[in-house]
């Protein structure tokens, strides 16, 4: 008999030329969706900010005649990303462009860590076909074409569940320090990323007995010290023991007498971030002083008026938050926006949402790392729906979604 021998070096040569013809395919794709749809401009607070640190050298977003608040608004990471493309002194168009450009680069390579997070739970034609959905969903290949902090934010999302799945299998220094270094600049660019941190450290801590406490300790130590310079500039400017200071903004957005789904903002901020309000809510905001702390004062009077709506009106806002999950875990039926019935973009949307439902109830107690994507997938859920739920916000639970309805669909191979 023949003996058959198998060519290692070979199979790695052939996934690394398919998975560089994926990429580029993806990246060409998202490249034409920018000059086809993307913006053209920066949009609403990012613009303000931005613009405020070019011209007047000030991180703020809001300004009265020449006196710039200190933001405490917004989190810093995705407006550093965009004042950093400054240094190259192009012309407005092409310095979009390039950052557009930048994102999808990211989004495309985003391919290669999902992929390495899927093999975890499934064969690896079953994983390269996950992936392949994942890289090339409609909204995700949009997501590219928009100045948002989406796209960055997948790809950190990506990176820290890859390092805590690899923790899971061995804790060592090295692999604490990568996740801190993620958990950090995550928590810089989403300010509802610290709880999504608290609980996936708490998982590892009560589910994982090889991980001992001093090295979950390590994660938090470097996680500190990467948002160490901004917290430092909070504390010492503010007296503000945070990064972000807009939960009761965001709250009140979600949770107020004209909320919907999406929340009720557009006909009170202008293009400029001005805000416009009416009635007695406007008369407390212009009670507000300013000075240095008007932001951390003006979300505060935000966060009492959410609290007294919940409280006035439990069941009308216990709806709306039901109403959110849904819209969240399926699709809004009653989005504002036009482009969202795009079959292009629903289609998709209903299929990942029902199957990846049906995934998750084959998937339970399948095993301690399925397990903490259900927990990832179920948190996002519920912490988001307390505030409001954008159309982009779906793309946040789909690498949570591919991979429950790959279960559904590895239940079913396996069946038949």
């Amino acid at each position: 008999m023949k003996h058959i021998t198998l060519n290692t070096k070979s199979i790695f040569n052939n996934q690394k030329l398919l998975f560089s013809l994926i990429i580029f395919f993806t990246l060409l794709l998202r490249i034409t969706i920018i000059h086809l749809f993307g913006d053209k401009y920066l949009q609403s607070e990012w613009a303000v900010i931005v613009s405020n640190l070019s011209n007047h050298g000030e991180f703020s977003f809001r300004s009265f005649e020449n006196f710039y608040v200190p933001n405490i608004y917004m989190p810093p990471l995705y407006i550093w990303f965009l004042y950093s493309f400054k240094i190259f002194n192009l012309n407005y168009e092409n310095y979009v462009i390039l950052i557009l450009y930048v994102q999808a680069i990211i989004s495309s390579f985003s391919l290669i860590i999902f992929y390495d997070i899927v093999k975890n739970f499934f064969s690896k034609n079953l994983s390269l076909l996950l992936s392949i959905i994942f890289c090339f969903f409609p909204s995700y290949l949009y997501a590219s074409s928009l100045i948002s902090s989406i796209s960055l934010y997948i790809f950190l999302l990506l990176i820290f569940i890859y390092f805590f799945l690899k923790i899971t299998i061995s804790s060592n220094f090295k692999l604490h320090f990568y996740l801190g270094i993620v958990a950090g600049l995550s928590l810089l660019l989403r300010g509802e990323f610290i709880f999504l941190f608290i609980i996936s450290l708490f998982y590892l801590f009560f589910y994982y007995k090889n991980v001992p406490l001093k090295n979950i300790l390590i994660t938090i130590l470097i996680s500190l010290i990467v948002i160490s310079p901004y917290l430092y500039r909070n504390v010492t400017k503010l007296n503000s023991y945070t990064i972000i200071k807009s939960l009761g903004f965001n709250l009140w957005k979600g949770n107020n007498p004209n909320s919907n789904v999406e929340g009720d903002l557009a006909r009170h901020v202008n293009e400029y971030g001005a805000i416009n309000f009416q009635g007695e809510l406007e008369e407390k905001i212009n009670n507000i002083k300013i000075d240095k702390y008007y932001d951390i004062n003006l979300d505060n009077l935000f966060l009492d008026e959410a609290l007294n709506n919940i409280k006035t009106q439990p069941q009308k806002y216990f709806l709306l938050y039901v109403k959110k999950i849904f819209s969240f875990m399926f699709f809004d039926i009653n989005s504002s926006l036009k482009s969202y019935y795009n079959i292009a973009h629903l289609l998709p949307l209903i299929l990942i949402s029902v199957f990846s439902f049906f995934g998750l109830l084959v998937s339970f107690n399948n095993s301690k790392n399925l397990n903490f994507i259900i927990i990832l997938f179920l948190s996002n859920l519920f912490i988001f729906s307390f505030f409001f739920i954008l159309p982009r916000y779906n793309l946040i639970i789909l690498p949570m979604q591919i991979i429950l309805a790959g279960k559904l669909l590895d239940k079913f191979l396996k069946k038949f």
